[in-house]
């Protein structure tokens, strides 16, 4: 299945969920056929020149919005998948970059990690908070992998 074939399924489901699904999940739904349609667009058209300095203001970008999004009330999922899908973009577009360090590379997802885990502290449902202590342990133990 290439990400054209993917795309279609996608927008099935989301046609297919409107009657069943809950609200949030179909929030979540339009923001991973959102992340695919970039995605697909990206491949279709990739920029000339990208330089890390444009792909740290982009992350920069990514945080800042879904900071934003989870303020404005969209759900957790839904905004999650937004950032992930943004990653993603940022994910593809280091591979078109001449000399990426590890440094840098490694910053990166060091960065979207704990701007990621900053940002939903405050949004975690009650259910799911006995979780957020091992998945904090978690990033650290890839931050310090990442760090050596």
């Amino acid at each position: 299945m290439d990400l054209n074939d993917y795309a279609e399924f996608i927008e099935q489901l989301c046609g297919e969920s409107q009657a069943y699904a809950p609200a949030e999940m179909q929030e979540t739904l339009q923001e991973v056929k959102r992340g695919i349609d970039a995605m697909i667009a990206f491949v279709q058209n990739p920029p000339e020149h990208v330089s890390e300095e444009a792909l740290q203001a982009e992350m920069d970008t990514l945080l800042n919005t879904l900071t934003t999004q989870l303020k404005d009330g969209k759900s957790v999922s839904a905004a999650i998948t937004s950032a992930s899908n943004g990653f993603q973009l940022i994910g593809l577009k280091m591979d078109l970059l001449q000399d990426a360090s590890f440094d840098f590379l490694a910053g990166i997802l060091k960065r979207y990690l704990h701007g990621l885990m900053q940002a939903i502290e405050n949004y975690i449902p009650e259910n799911m908070r006995s979780f957020y202590p091992q998945v904090e342990q978690f990033v650290a133990q890839i931050s310090r992998f990442m760090i050596r």
